[in-house]
């Protein structure tokens, strides 16, 4: 009898000391109450347990707080956001670079089409040039004193005296 009263003794501190270290926590509800809860034993914990804050943990895991899980989540909340922002940067960059090559191929064409253009204007400014340099020169020409023009006109003046003598020398 000694004996089993001696068992139920240390029966009932076992359970009294696990009923201690065991406690209570908070647990704070959706609506932001807090209330406390006896904390789980070992025998409790399961896949996915919740533990109310300040009780002891019986197994290693990851452990949130309400807070921190909201936390979480408003932070994942936030990277899917800045996923999202980030996409869309990432095809607006490439739509810039799109828009950028054809503006650097159109600006390469009308740089071509420039340096065409100023050939061109250069050539016929150098015709002009040289055209108005001959005609010039075939004016200067028409001026100079030529010994074929000077032939000319003294065989039409002479013509012209022999005329007029044979008209004098036929008038009676």
């Amino acid at each position: 009898m000694r004996v089993l009263a001696a068992l139920l003794t240390l029966l009932a501190v076992v359970a009294a000391r696990d009923a201690h270290a065991q406690g209570t926590g908070e647990w704070v509800r959706a609506d932001g109450s807090a209330v406390y809860i006896p904390c789980p034993s070992a025998r409790e914990y399961g896949a996915r347990t919740r533990i109310p804050a300040s009780c002891r943990v019986a197994h290693p895991g990851i452990l949130y707080t309400l807070d921190r899980d909201a936390r979480a989540e408003a932070d994942a909340g936030h990277v899917v956001e800045l996923s999202a922002e980030a996409r869309e940067l990432r095809e607006a960059a490439a739509n810039d670079r799109a828009i950028l090559e054809r503006l650097q191929r159109d600006l390469a064409a009308l740089a071509d089409e420039h340096h065409t253009l100023a050939d061109q204007l250069q050539a016929a400014n150098l015709a002009t040039v040289d055209a108005e340099r001959r005609a010039q020169a075939a004016d200067a020409r028409s001026r100079e004193f030529g010994w074929g023009d000077a032939a000319i006109g003294a065989a039409a003046g002479a013509v012209v005296a022999g005329v007029a003598v044979f008209a004098l020398l036929a008038t009676p």
